[in-house]
């Protein structure tokens, strides 16, 4: 038992590991159809874990209903939209427009309730968001006084108003024969000082998903086997 729960996945490991990281370096046919072979095999287990996600779900939602514990009726509505989405899908072949262009009652569905309710989701994030800039951005240093600024900048050079402001009010079109306007300053700041701080980010996001992939695959790490050693 300690064999099939501990080496033996640690082994599987290992060789899909190893033979993913290779065959990158090995531009033949058969580490070709390995790769794809693999991608196959993802998709599979992939498809496994959404059913196991779903009857998790499934689970937590109905002991609520069964118990009557608070807000149980939103896990009712869980099973209502999981009932109504499967069902049109199978209805409407999969398909949110038919050939003629109509669209179908699984696209309607689709379109008049997830995405206003993703776009109702975002709304209200963006006030959030911009709360906690409002808390976070306080000139208590140096650092913190020049990230104000050029949140501030950046914020108010994509306001149409504030570029009509710059161009009308305060005259200013170009300096020493440069062209130089609202829209060019926030050009520079996203696509000089930000766009090599994000860069440096994502190298350092991906040497560390380098090391924890190699901690994986030598068995260094073992969390996802469940014990923690």
């Amino acid at each position: 038992m300690v064999f099939l729960k501990r080496q033996l996945p640690l082994l599987i490991c290992f060789i899909i590991g190893t033979i993913s990281a290779v065959q990158y370096y090995v531009p033949t046919h058969l580490s070709s159809d390995v790769a794809e072979g693999l991608s196959n095999w993802y998709i599979i287990v992939a498809m496994f874990a959404s059913l196991l996600g779903f009857v998790s779900v499934g689970m937590v939602h109905s002991k609520k209903i069964q118990r009557k514990e608070p807000g149980w009726a939103y896990s009712a509505l869980v099973f209502l939209g999981i009932a109504l989405m499967v069902v049109l899908g199978f209805w409407s072949g999969g398909k949110e427009t038919y050939d003629d262009g109509r669209i179908s009652p699984f696209g309607w569905l689709y379109n008049a309730t997830l995405v206003p309710l993703q776009s109702t989701m975002f709304a209200i994030l963006g006030f959030y968001v911009a709360s906690a800039a409002f808390r976070s951005f306080r000139a208590k240093s140096f650092d913190a006084g020049v990230l104000l600024v050029t949140a501030l900048i950046v914020l108010l050079g994509n306001v149409p108003f504030t570029n009509y402001i710059w161009a009308t009010g305060l005259g200013i079109h170009d300096i020493a024969g440069v062209k130089f306007e609202m829209t060019d300053i926030v050009g520079w700041l996203i696509g000089t000082p930000n766009a090599a701080a994000r860069r440096g980010v994502t190298f350092g996001v991906a040497l560390g998903a380098i090391a924890t992939s190699l901690k994986i695959i030598f068995g260094i790490e073992r969390a996802y086997l469940g014990g923690g050693d």
